[in-house]
């Protein structure tokens, strides 16, 4: 069954626990989280935004609540499943299940196969309203293992492969780098108002606000850090401002900043995917290794993904050697291709697309959305004959670290 995201509405905290309790006993990979009134219509529909949730097991003990629900639901996204849920369930709930499509109505006791089989169906059907055979309305951030790993470079060029290659999909880029935001100059975009300027709006942040700041290129929906003007956004400013995002574009790329302030924290809980961008020099990825016992630390490694950045032959430290010290798959590794980025920085504009580097980020990008590479597209040509043999023959060719890197920084 594949990774989702779940609601559960129900002021029943008995009910709702027994329900997180079957579900997890039935081997679901719904990531369900509670929201505990029925009646609060702008909290519910702020966590809606926020979470924009695949299936939602709605409480239908109060029809006329529930029914609010619903509508509410059915606004914000129509490929959303609802399945029904209660300890008694009376002929006016079945005959509202009926009038709001509720996909089933499950009545206590629950049984971990009756929530196993109910998934799978709403799964199914939820995958048939999908443009892509992937999970959407997804939020992406990059987290750099220390300043200067080039993970704003890595948002910027991952974002816009994938805002050209998805033609039926919205996809934003948002600089959350409030002391040092890059995205506006690699682009050379203007200092203008960004995120931290519409964030004190809250849960009033409209689309006539929202456009009002964005920046439109290319393909691709950019949101700049913004002026130093207004005052710092607060951890549930960051949730409104990501739970707006999350409803309006099919993928939402976050580049932070080095520290793990609040916003921070608060954006790496609500991703879907956490990019873990790192180079090969000792310092970072010993800074790499503390960042992710950071991260298990807090419930968040099944989420986290790395990405060697800036990896080249001399390297002290081979990717085999990255995957041992971090005790986790590489998920891409990017070349060090630093005349083609200063070409693109200096013309404000991403790395070209047919170069050995852009074609890495089309690859990076593709596994994201889970998108097979085009049968035709052409290999990375080999290097010449002439050069592999000089490169095993130059001294620059080899490391000059005499002893194992590895154990300087304690694999596994």
């Amino acid at each position: 069954m594949s990774c989702l995201r779940g609601l559960i509405v129900s002021a029943d905290a008995g009910l709702s626990e027994e329900l997180q309790k079957v579900a997890g006993e039935a081997g679901s990979r719904v990531q369900l989280r509670v929201v505990g009134s029925l009646r609060d219509e702008a909290q519910l529909e702020a966590t809606v935004r926020l979470y924009m949730p695949s299936i939602v097991f709605l409480d239908v003990t109060e029809v006329e609540a529930a029914e609010r629900v619903c509508t509410i639901l059915y606004r914000l996204s129509r490929s959303t499943q609802v399945i029904g849920v209660a300890r008694n369930v009376g002929q006016d709930a079945l005959l509202m299940a009926i009038r709001c499509k509720l996909r089933d109505v499950l009545v206590t006791p629950l049984q971990p196969s009756m929530i196993y089989s109910s998934l799978e169906r709403a799964t199914a059907e939820w995958q048939i309203h999908q443009r892509l055979p992937i999970a959407q309305h997804q939020i992406v951030s990059f987290l750099p293992s220390k300043i200067g790993s080039g993970a704003s470079t890595v948002a910027l060029q991952t974002a816009f492969a994938m805002s050209t290659m998805l033609e039926k999909s919205k996809v934003n880029l948002m600089d959350m780098d409030f002391e040092a935001g890059a995205i506006d100059f690699m682009l050379k975009l203007p200092f203008e108002q960004g995120l931290s300027n519409i964030s004190e709006f809250g849960s009033q942040l409209d689309e006539t606000i929202w456009a009002k700041v964005v920046k439109r290129y290319a393909t691709l929906d950019v949101m700049r850090a913004g002026s130093g003007e207004s005052k710092n956004p607060t951890p549930r400013d960051i949730e409104h401002v990501l739970g707006f995002a999350r409803s309006s574009y099919d993928y939402v790329c976050v580049d932070l900043q080095g520290s793990l302030t609040d916003c921070a924290q608060a954006v790496l809980e609500n991703s879907d995917t956490i990019f873990l961008v790192t180079t090969p020099e000792l310092h970072a990825v010993h800074l790499a290794k503390r960042r992710m016992e950071q991260l298990r630390g807090r419930g968040l490694a099944p989420r986290v993904k790395v990405i060697l950045n800036r990896h080249h032959g001399r390297a002290a430290l081979t990717p085999k050697d990255l995957e041992g010290i971090l005790r986790t798959d590489l998920f891409a590794v990017l070349d060090n291709d630093y005349a083609g980025l200063q070409r693109a920085l200096l013309n404000g504009r991403p790395v070209d697309s047919d170069t050995p580097l852009g074609r890495q980020f089309a690859d990076l990008s593709r596994r994201l959305c889970g998108i097979e590479a085009p049968s035709s597209e052409s290999q990375r040509p080999s290097l010449p004959l002439w050069w592999r043999v000089a490169r095993r023959m130059l001294p620059f060719a080899k490391p000059t670290v005499a002893v194992d890197p590895t154990r300087m920084l304690g694999a596994g």
